[in-house]
């Protein structure tokens, strides 16, 4: 029969582990809420950034021409006409990008893109079949392409080089940037791998439209099969305009660079015709009801442009939004 002294050291001893992995979940819990706290501050600093850039624009376009006075020239931080904070949305802007330079925010940052890879090109890393070594250095050439984007967006907004006007430039220098890295690419997985590459590159919002309809469909009796999925893909990305997949092209780059998801392709009228020969009915109406949600997102996000524009002195009512049977571009593709 064990003493008393045995058994409360027993127990003590339950005690102890006890509370060792208790404390040992919250570290790691506390460690998870730090992470997403910091990423959390650099989104909502990089919104603040972006809006500092439409307000600056706005202000331009609505403030007569003037020449500075002297008293402009002398208070910075001061709301110009309109009532914009410059001064107070620079200074955001500069927190943020020394946040960004911090090493710690690059460690973060490395992370995500690591993963936002892996998920975003597991499909393409199944078809090419690489040696192991090949694939590393093939996702390590990913990761480079995305952080030398980054690199020139971000010495494009520190030159000023934002808005309309310098969007041409910015794309030319983004698309040289990817083709030195592309080249690396090409010289890694071999010439066959590599046009592989570029077509799934290239079809990734088309892609994004198809796996939403994949999921709509997995709980159904009629799920996509691989075979149709891929036949999809192609009906979506033959049928698009050129001007619409210029479009895409360009937010699939932005996308790609942030690390964000990319938008999907929109249904066409001419896509819904010609995915009849290879779907269902059913599953026919569930590609028609994802073109009426994209139609609806984007004749809201006309609305709300328009409305933009009334307060903002361009037009003073919002013109007629088009009706759904009009309007052939999603939420993603449209605007």
């Amino acid at each position: 029969m064990p003493s008393p002294r045995n058994t409360l050291l027993a127990l003590l001893c339950l005690a102890l582990v006890g509370t060792t992995a208790l404390c040992w979940y919250q570290f790691r819990e506390l460690a998870g809420l730090r992470v997403t706290i910091s990423e959390n501050a650099a989104l909502t600093a990089l919104a603040n950034s972006r809006i500092s850039d439409l307000e600056s624009q706005v202000a331009a376009k609505s403030r007569p021409a003037a020449s500075p006075t002297a008293a402009d020239a002398n208070t910075p931080d001061s709301p110009p006409p309109g009532g914009f904070r410059g001064g107070r949305w620079q200074n955001r802007a500069e927190a943020f990008r020394k946040l960004t330079s911090s090493p710690e925010f690059q460690k973060l940052q490395q992370i995500r893109t690591e993963g936002g890879i892996e998920s975003r090109y597991a499909s393409l890393f199944k078809q090419l079949q690489l040696p192991p070594e090949a694939l590393q250095q093939f996702k390590a050439l990913l990761a480079e392409k995305q952080s030398a984007i980054q690199d020139v967006l971000a010495s494009a907004r520190a030159e000023g080089m934002f808005g309309p006007d310098n969007r041409a430039a910015v794309r030319s220098m983004v698309q040289q940037t990817q083709a030195q890295v592309d080249a690396n690419i090409q010289q890694t997985i071999g010439d066959s791998a590599f046009a592989q590459y570029q077509q799934y590159e290239q079809t990734l919002p088309q892609q994004a439209a198809v796996s939403e309809l994949a999921q709509r469909l997995s709980y159904t009796a009629t799920p996509l099969t691989s075979d149709q999925s891929q036949q999809l893909v192609n009906i979506l990305s033959s049928t698009a305009s050129q001007t619409q997949a210029a479009r895409l092209d360009g937010r699939a780059m932005m996308s790609l660079a942030v690390g964000a998801p990319v938008p999907a392709a929109p249904v066409s009228s001419a896509a819904i015709q010609q995915a009849q020969g290879i779907l269902s009915a059913d599953q026919l109406s569930a590609l028609q009801q994802l073109q009426s949600e994209q139609q609806a997102q984007h004749q809201m996000q006309q609305m709300m442009r328009q409305a933009f524009q009334g307060n903002t002195g361009g037009q003073g009512t919002a013109a007629p939004t088009p009706t759904p049977a009009a309007t052939t571009s999603g939420s993603n593709g449209g605007g």
